[in-house]
């Protein structure tokens, strides 16, 4: 059986013509060695219902993270969390391996990437968050980039939860939606 991306060649040759996906096939896969030395900025704005300790609560959230490729492997991550505009947490800054799972405070993570997406998942007390940004090569060595972010619910639990790094408080979030989102790469 051929690959998704014989199959498209073959169909590219036979057509004799250029569509827009033939042309896409002539670009090389992305990979994360490719990004080594970019610095990727991530802005998600969401629209939350949930309770703090059973007090519930409206807001708006934003999660600003700063990406730097520093290896084939390994990057540096710096997030900075706000509602309503208010930072709420203290700024969060590690490395990771891609594939390698760790521990914080908030739950269990793990960073992937495969064609073309760098992936971040977290897990809370229930439920659980992902971070898709996908690339797009815009020449040699300039890159363009998209963010999705969306919460995660675990099969037959409502909503998801948390404990707050700030308050200690007990998180529940009953729903949140992505509003707004931007992406952009720079390449030392």
């Amino acid at each position: 059986m051929l690959s998704k991306k014989m199959t498209l060649a073959v169909l590219c040759i036979s057509a004799l013509s250029v569509f827009p996906m033939c042309l896409a096939l002539a670009q090389e896969t992305l990979t994360f060695s490719d990004l080594r030395g970019a610095v990727i900025y991530t802005l998600v704005r969401y629209e939350n219902v949930g309770s703090a300790n059973d007090r519930p609560f409206r807001n708006v959230s934003e999660t600003n993270q700063t990406i730097t490729i520093i290896s084939d492997q390994t990057a540096t991550s710096t997030t900075v969390f706000k509602n309503n505009a208010r930072q709420t947490s203290p700024i969060r800054s590690g490395s990771f391996a891609l594939g390698k799972t760790y521990e914080t405070q908030q739950g269990h993570h793990l960073w992937t990437f495969q064609d073309g997406e760098l992936i971040h998942f977290q897990t809370f007390k229930a439920g659980g968050w992902r971070s898709t940004i996908t690339f797009t090569r815009n020449g040699d060595k300039s890159f363009g980039c998209k963010v999705r972010s969306i919460f995660l619910s675990e099969s037959g639990v409502a909503g998801w939860n948390w404990t707050s790094p700030i308050t200690g408080e007990d998180i529940r979030m009953h729903s949140s939606r992505a509003t707004y989102s931007s992406c952009q790469v720079t390449v030392s």
